[in-house]
């Protein structure tokens, strides 16, 4: 036992005696990992937030009494005081207990007439220099804040009122027989959130597992001539095996550790965020604990298991190492993965309704696993294609530079090609961020509006009163609102629909915002106003697309950036582990420009075949989305090309930036022999 911990404590100083660069190389590899462990943590807790906030939903949505249960022990609640401040929206529940009532969560008790209870977010804009114009819409005295747990997500805007004694509540409200969550927490996502979902979390944790695996294998011959030492100083083959793998196992130690941190920050920043229309407290993220042990325990068991099976073909001697046989390559086992995957997909999205019926978690497991078999399939279709295409230059071999490049992308096509097969992934991401703009949220993205209420001037108000009443009376009080220049009580709707006489109104305002909350403000609890865009908005869902969208998009543009990462590093890592060829083609005249276009020409080919699959697979799953709906497809080739545009200038940039090195690599000096 001391003989195995102070084997692993040489490992442990050997990975950090080499200077500045095996300090750098354990910073990547821990950092790289710590990524991963968090985007792994905040998958994990994907499902638990959804289903804290489902249980937040029903608990305050209450249980509604039976038409002929006794009216006793109940709260009478009605929301018809659902009004709308500076374009968001603003439910203001008013309530009433008859006997024992139940109480709605996040308050002590129920507010007495006169009294509410409002969101900490909700008070601090009452208390704000705008709360004058919300005040009279909320007539009763601030008593209390509502917790947490009778909230959705921090800084929503909601309120509990006391309900007056001339109310008539019991004509009007919903008598509620508990605030309990009867039912256990579910998700309650659509097959089209559930597969956009998949893609995002799939799409940002293969590129990073790319750099994982890059960053673990940067100065392989560095550690492998390292080993040969110490075997030469007398250790055997198991303790050179176990020196070898204390080193990623201590690179999984510390990324365990800082992962924690990363995804206490990101599931904070997630929360300011509004995906698929919801958010979330940071407090929802909160993955299982058998997650949680699984990978802070596996993930050091699982590098450790990697390394000493990833030797097993190695024989360390005290002269160098060598590998027992030639890899084979499956090459006929990805493209049978890429075809299992898309029938996957392809069934999913024929029965959706079928797939969100089964139990969980395999609906997301089914929807994951297929997406996950169809990326695995197009990584590794892209080094095997990308070894075919360079074996068929090479035989044309116009320059020495293509040539040199063919035949080393020939001899090893898994370096570059493993690398940008993450390409693939970039493209599916930016045709499912649009895809959703289009299709997700796309079925309420705005409601139709007829031509004579398009017409209208901008700065028009809808008004519609509460129950569809007859309020001519009100809206004609509207004149007197300062900044009201006309008031037309009308029996039409701007969204059509049938319509009681009286019931609707258009007011022609000065446009300035604090007319309209006037408005607003003179017909609390009677009627709504909303100006045109804000019943689009209400209606459908165009901001929360537009929101989601952008966001897709800055985590595309994230992907691209570990993507270029991943590529430097393979690129730089490359050239400095040919160092000893690069100078001896230096030696016999080989010009330093041939060597950095062969570099290129290594990086081109599977990048060419990466971006074709990529923008295919792209398309493929914008057709399911869409067929998932009952839609027709819509192609977003415009961003798609866009993408491919900026992938192809980053590859460049990356190849560019990384030509330096390849002086570096080409010193005379590198040929001796020690």
């Amino acid at each position: 036992m001391m003989r195995s911990i102070r084997l692993a404590g040489l490992g442990v100083r050997m990975a950090l005696a080499g200077g500045r660069s095996s300090l750098v190389r354990m910073a990547l590899m821990a950092f790289s990992l710590a990524i991963g462990v968090a985007l792994l943590l905040g998958a994990l807790s994907v499902g638990p937030a959804t289903g804290a906030r489902r249980a937040r939903d029903v608990a305050r949505g209450g249980q509604v009494a039976q038409p002929s249960a006794p009216m006793r022990d109940i709260t009478f609640r009605w929301g018809g005081a659902t009004t709308r401040f500076e374009g968001a929206a603003i439910p203001i529940l008013m309530l009433r207990g008859v006997g024992n009532a139940p109480v709605p969560p996040g308050i002590p008790a129920l507010p007495r007439p006169g009294e509410a209870y409002v969101s900490p977010t909700l008070a601090a804009l009452l208390e704000g220099p705008d709360g004058a114009l919300l005040r009279p819409r909320i007539p009763g005295n601030v008593v209390g804040t509502i917790g947490d747990e009778g909230l959705l997500f921090d800084g929503e805007l909601y309120g509990y009122l006391g309900a007056l004694t001339s109310f008539p509540m019991e004509r009007l409200a919903i008598p509620e027989v508990s605030f309990a969550a009867v039912e256990g927490p579910t998700s309650d996502l659509t097959f089209t959130a559930l597969l956009i979902l998949c893609v995002f979390v799939l799409g940002l944790l293969l590129p990073v597992g790319l750099l994982i695996v890059t960053t673990t294998r940067l100065s392989a011959a560095t550690r492998e001539a390292r080993l040969a030492a110490v075997r030469l100083a007398g250790a055997t083959q198991t303790q050179v095996r176990v020196l070898a793998a204390t080193e990623s196992a201590l690179a999984s130690v510390v990324g365990s550790v800082v992962a924690w941190p990363l995804f206490l920050l990101g599931r904070i920043v997630v929360s300011r965020f509004t995906i698929f229309g919801y958010r979330w407290f940071p407090g929802d993220f909160a993955p299982p604990t058998v997650g949680i042990v699984v990978l802070v325990l596996g993930l050091p068991l699982f590098t450790l298991l990697a390394t000493m099976l990833g030797m097993r073909r190695l024989i360390v001697s005290p002269v160098g190492v060598a590998r027992r046989t030639r890899r084979h390559r499956l090459v006929p086992l990805w493209p049978a993965l890429l075809v299992i995957g898309l029938l996957g997909l392809a069934g999913s999205s024929a029965f959706p309704d079928s797939v969100l019926q089964l139990p969980r978690p395999l609906p997301g497991a089914l929807l994951a696993g297929s997406l996950t078999l169809v990326l695995a399939g197009i990584a590794g279709t892209v080094p095997a294609l990308g070894r075919a295409g360079a074996n068929a230059l090479a035989r044309w071999g116009p320059t020495p530079s293509v040539l040199l490049g063919a035949r080393r992308l020939e001899s090893e096509p898994t370096s570059a090609g493993r690398v940008v097969a993450g390409v693939t992934v970039l493209l599916a991401l930016v045709g499912m961020a649009q895809a959703l703009a289009l299709s997700a949220l796309g079925g309420s993205s705005s409601v139709e509006v007829r031509p004579w209420a398009a017409a209208l001037p901008a700065a028009t108000v809808f008004v519609s009163s509460n129950g569809g009443h007859d309020r001519s009376d009100a809206f004609q009080a509207l004149r007197t609102v300062p900044g009201v220049r006309s008031v037309s009580v009308r029996d039409r709707t701007p969204t059509g629909g049938p319509v009681r006489a009286g019931s609707r109104a258009e007011v022609l305002t000065d446009g300035d915002p604090a007319t309209e909350e006037r408005i607003r403000n003179e017909l609390a609890w009677v009627a709504n106003a909303e100006t045109l865009d804000e019943l689009r908005s209400s209606y459908g869902g165009s901001k929360e697309a537009l929101r989601t969208s952008r966001m897709m998009n800055f985590v595309t543009v994230l992907v691209l950036l570990v993507t270029a990462a991943s590529l430097l590093v393979s690129t730089v890592d490359g050239m400095m582990e040919r160092r000893r060829p690069m100078a001896a083609l230096s030696a016999i005249g080989v010009p330093v420009s041939v060597m950095r276009r062969s570099v290129f020409v290594q990086i081109a080919i599977p990048f060419a075949v990466a971006l074709a699959l990529g923008l295919a697979s792209s398309l493929v799953v914008i057709a399911l989305l869409f067929r998932a709906n009952g839609e027709t497809a819509v192609y977003p080739f415009g961003p798609l090309a866009l993408t491919a545009a900026a992938v192809s200038a980053m590859v460049v940039l990356v190849t560019a930036i990384a030509m330096p090195w390849a002086r570096v690599a080409r010193r005379p000096e590198l040929l001796r022999n020690e």
